[in-house]
């Protein structure tokens, strides 16, 4: 795919995606949820602005566009699917534990500790 064709701005835009999809796969390997999950929707909301800006101004582009970043979205989507299962883990976490937390709470009560 010869890249040269595709306007600058397109290719620059994807790029930055492409740069956000790396960031967050540091981020997951970190286990830092809030910045993931803040550079998730950050990227979440150029993808949208960069596939709006290509239907409204480069329809002559879109086969030349698609072929060039097929696998990027691809990926993205596996990121995707991996972001919210580990958000789904956690969650599991944190309700175990504030499970766990309520049953101490309540045996401290049943033998006359305090909360």
């Amino acid at each position: 795919m010869n890249t040269e064709t595709l306007p600058k701005k397109i290719l620059r835009d994807w790029q930055s995606i492409r740069r956000m999809t790396d960031e967050i796969d540091l981020l997951f390997a970190a286990d830092n949820i809030p910045d993931l999950l803040k550079i998730s929707q950050k990227r979440q909301q150029k993808i949208e602005m960069f596939f709006s800006h290509i239907n409204a101004h480069a329809s002559a582009y879109t086969t030349q566009i698609r072929d060039h970043i097929a696998d990027d979205i691809d990926y993205i989507r596996q990121q995707h699917t991996k972001i919210r299962q580990l958000l789904e883990q956690k969650q599991q976490m944190l309700l175990k534990e504030q499970n766990q937390l309520k049953v101490r709470a309540n045996a401290l009560k049943a033998y006359g500790g305090e909360e």
